[in-house]
């Protein structure tokens, strides 16, 4: 599913995904940690390092990590790109 969060910053994500059903945010900006205090969320955050932020690459490294995750962690399938 996709919520049309696109231009929403790190800070905005993580308040409007915790405000959401999720347990988990897997994110592509590698600077998020150094930005926010992911402790201080109340969800787990998956920050991918990868060469490239497009959908076109992230989305099926995204799906493989939804993949070998908990059922019960993951309640549907949410991508935004950070």
């Amino acid at each position: 599913m996709i919520f049309g969060w696109q231009g929403l910053k790190g800070k905005e994500i993580l308040e409007r995904a915790s405000s959401y059903p999720f347990n988990i945010c897997i994110a592509g900006d590698k600077n998020l940690p150094y930005q926010q205090n992911l402790s201080k969320c109340s969800i787990q955050v998956i920050i991918l390092n990868t060469r490239t932020t497009r959908p076109s690459y992230l989305v099926p490294l995204m799906e493989k990590i939804s993949d070998k995750l908990s059922p019960s962690l993951v309640s549907f399938s949410f991508f935004s790109m950070i």
